[in-house]
């Protein structure tokens, strides 16, 4: 809705807004967790064969995105007019590749989503999802606040 775009802009248009709380950049270390099924035709060929270049070069644009550094934001597109930095960095302090029974993933797996840590590391999973009413979800991600055992973000590959 329009007040929504009002709020962002204005807040994107404050420039020091992240500096009201501490100064400098933020770093987020990552942790990327790669499940997959040996098994399954989609693990065969792609997930289990996940390069850590690939996933590198993934959090290499997500930087890119929360220091309003990408291309979107610098030319004249639609998105040029909310961008923000927002002074966060991730890094990407490990990957775990975990072999699994099972074959694709539903909205929450609690017998292998297991977060290391979730206070001090962003717990990133890549898998397979289950297609639900012909649609496949592209991912999700818990929101502040929620129990330990559900933060942490998945994405579909």
């Amino acid at each position: 809705d329009n007040g929504f775009l009002r709020r962002i802009r204005r807040l994107a248009s404050d420039s020091d807004l992240a500096s009201r709380y501490f100064e400098g950049t933020l770093e987020i270390p990552v942790i990327v967790h790669v499940l997959y099924n040996p098994d399954h035709t989609v693990n065969l060929n792609t997930v289990n064969n996940l390069k850590l270049e690939r996933i590198q070069s993934q959090i290499i644009r997500l930087n890119m995105d929360f220091l309003s550094k990408n291309i979107e934001t610098i030319s004249n597109s639609a998105f040029a007019a909310l961008k923000a930095n927002f002074s966060i960095a991730f890094k990407l302090h490990k990957v775990i590749k975990t072999q699994t029974s099972i074959t694709e993933f539903s909205y929450n797996e609690d017998s292998v989503i297991k977060p290391i840590d979730p206070k001090h590391y962003l717990n990133i999973y890549v898998s397979v999802f289950k297609v639900v009413n012909n649609q496949i979800i592209k991912g999700h991600c818990s929101f502040p606040g929620d129990p330990e055992i559900i933060d942490y973000c998945a994405i579909n590959y």
